[in-house]
């Protein structure tokens, strides 16, 4: 067997990442907090960069907020739905946003968002702490604005929100459905004797004949005590909004909020200072490297933010109609349509709309909520975001009745009433995301009302 030398020339292409680009792939992933937390440890260690104080610079972050908790960078103001699920805090932010124009009232309906607890209830103590707090922060408001307010939010959807105990839960569902009157006041101010099934008791205090007694008290157990249980609750966390959009006179506009990022610059000055020094080689190494770190830092960041800029105006102009005229109008999308109208590479995308959140009229989003895949509709021109559809099933569940509560089957075929074809499976999967029990196990929760 013999054995030659031979030489042999292969090509082949290689993507080579620089230590710029890797950088700036690095900052892009990072969310608010972390860039937050990535630029005070560069300022700590690295002598060449400069922090500057902002003098008077506004904050595109929510004003009303941060004028009184200007300490906090993570702000309350938050309602957590930037989860593709709907949850309950978006549902009231979503009512609050549409059906309150009066800037005082909306300030008051959000305060008392942050009371509410997970069954929708407030405490009657807590119209007190929300007028004191108002009026330490020098507002105009009154305990008479106060009441109007809950008043107005009292009407929201799931009805019976809001209330400060179980017999006005039960009173405001029963006004919503028109069937409140003298004779259902007395029962709901004694819902223990309703509890008790004492009929004969009953009748006797309320002079009400038993047929009529007894269907009114099947009505009042027909109501949800705990009107937002249906719904997802998440802990609170604060988040800060990388974008902020606004929307004047029909138009929206976007801006990158920096109103918490550290500020600095690269101090040339100091640098040529010490270049001119007799350093050791050590030293010159260290000062070599602070530059090429600290002006790698502040390119990535420009990079960051006009990355974040350009994919956030292509995802807001493709869902512009979901902000201007709600859910309804919400257009699927996919990380690979904006990657082909940006230019960027699809995991670019998935970088800069991951842990990124965006502050709008309809309330603070993460990105990455804007994408969902598409389902057919009988107009087979028509492409149907599979969030419409799970508002939808959402919204049928809310208005089932009680006493006929809806399977996925009935599901199936009142969306396909409404033009939207959809397998059973999907219905449930739906479901099961929106953390939505099955028709079985919300009938036993209904059975075990009062």
């Amino acid at each position: 067997m013999k054995i030659k030398n031979s030489l042999k020339i292969n090509q082949s292409q290689k993507l080579a990442i620089n230590l710029q680009m890797q950088e700036s792939l690095q900052i892009l992933r990072l969310s608010y907090s972390e860039m937050i937390e990535k630029i005070n440890e560069e300022l700590e260690k690295n002598p060449l960069l400069e922090p500057f104080a902002r003098k008077d610079e506004k904050n595109l972050y929510n004003n009303k907020v941060s004028e009184s908790k200007e300490s906090n960078l993570k702000s309350k103001f938050v309602e957590n739905t930037i989860q593709q699920k709907k949850n309950f805090r978006d549902h009231i932010n979503q009512q609050i946003n549409i059906d309150i124009s009066n800037n005082e009232e909306k300030l008051i309906a959000r305060e008392f968002l942050e009371y509410i607890d997970n069954n929708g209830y407030i405490k009657e103590e807590d119209l007190i702490k929300i007028l004191k707090k108002f009026q330490l922060q020098n507002y105009n408001i009154t305990s008479g604005l106060v009441e109007r307010t809950l008043k107005k939010i009292q009407l929201f959807d799931p009805p019976g929100i809001f209330a400060r105990n179980l017999s006005e839960c039960i009173e405001i569902q029963l006004r919503e459905k028109k069937l409140f009157n003298s004779k259902y006041h007395f029962l709901v101010r004694n819902l223990e004797l309703i509890a008790k099934s004492d009929i004969n008791l009953l009748s006797k205090k309320t002079r009400i004949k038993k047929n009529e007694l007894l269907k009114m008290i099947k009505n009042i157990r027909s109501l949800n005590p705990k009107p937002a249980n249906i719904f997802e609750h998440d802990d609170d966390y604060g988040i800060i909004p990388d974008i902020v959009l606004k929307e004047n006179k029909n138009n929206l506009k976007l801006e990158i909020n920096n109103s918490q990022m550290p500020k600095f610059n690269f101090n040339n000055s100091l640098y040529k200072i010490i270049k001119k020094k007799k350093l050791l080689n050590r030293e010159k190494n260290n000062l070599i490297n602070w530059a090429k770190a600290g002006k790698l830092l502040l390119d990535s960041i420009k990079n960051r933010e006009k990355t974040l800029e350009i994919v956030a105006k292509e995802i807001i102009n493709h869902q512009k109609n979901f902000f201007k005229k709600g859910i309804d109008y919400f257009n699927p999308l996919t990380q690979k349509e904006i990657a082909k109208k940006t230019g960027f590479h699809e995991s670019t995308i998935s970088r800069c709309t991951t842990n990124k959140f965006i502050e709008t009229p309809k309330g603070i989003f993460e990105l990455k909520y804007f994408f969902s895949r598409g389902l057919n509709s009988k107009d087979k021109t028509k492409v149907l975001s599979n969030k419409l559809i799970k508002n939808k099933i959402l919204r049928l569940i809310n208005k089932e009745d009680n006493k006929n509560i809806m399977s996925d089957e009935n599901i199936v075929f009142r969306l396909k009433k409404n033009g939207i074809i959809i397998a059973r499976r999907t219905v449930s999967k739906y479901r099961e995301l929106m953390n939505i029990p099955s028709s079985f196990k919300r009938k036993k929760q209904y059975s075990k009302h009062f």
